[in-house]
């Protein structure tokens, strides 16, 4: 029996020609991986792009992770994708709006790289709440001194923003993040195949 209802590999980066960044292809070759050992039925794969990037890349970063396990020997109808999150709270609830709720799924392993875990698993269940079982898998991408200390600052502001926010709160959520309240558009957006 599966020990999760879902792996989710979160983006990690693309190119502008839509070709996925190392630490995308990492965590997404992790969460196939994953599956093969039957850890979880479904793979969810979440992410847009960067909103650092200057121009519009030819694909979506949950789209092109779809078909790189696609092409690893996942089946088509194992496969949920987020395509709409620019960030990681974003990536957390979207998934729980427009799939956890919709299939009733609880048990989520999430796969991201090592200077991102600790905050991933922070906004996760946060932003899940204590209904949800969420584990982090951090990827082997070793990061360097900068990554490290960058990764540091950034749960420390995440800890900030969230600290007046109820855990698994969705309405305070959408009034803390504005940007989240096209959640109730986003359905559209939300491929499961």
């Amino acid at each position: 029996m599966a020990k999760y209802d879902a792996i989710v590999a979160l983006g990690g980066g693309i190119t502008p020609e839509g070709r996925l960044a190392e630490s995308s292809k990492q965590r997404i070759s992790m969460a196939v991986s994953m599956f093969q050992q039957g850890l979880a039925a479904h793979i969810i794969t979440s992410g847009r792009w960067s909103y650092k990037l200057d121009c519009t890349p030819a694909t979506t970063e949950a789209r092109a992770m779809k078909h790189h396990a696609l092409a690893h020997g996942i089946g088509e109808a194992a496969i949920y994708t987020e395509e709409a999150s620019q960030g990681t709270i974003a990536n957390a609830y979207y998934i729980k709006q427009c799939i956890l709720k919709r299939y009733g799924w609880y048990a989520l392993a999430v796969v991201t790289c090592l200077d991102h875990a600790e905050r991933t698993q922070l906004i996760f269940d946060h932003v899940l709440g204590d209904d949800y079982n969420v584990a982090v898998y951090p990827t082997l991408e070793l990061p360097d001194e900068n990554r490290r200390i960058l990764g540091n600052l950034r749960l420390i502001a995440t800890t900030m923003e969230l600290s007046d926010v109820p855990k698994g709160n969705d309405q305070a959520l959408e009034e803390r993040f504005p940007y989240l309240q096209q959640s109730t558009v986003l359905a559209s957006t939300i491929q499961t195949i």
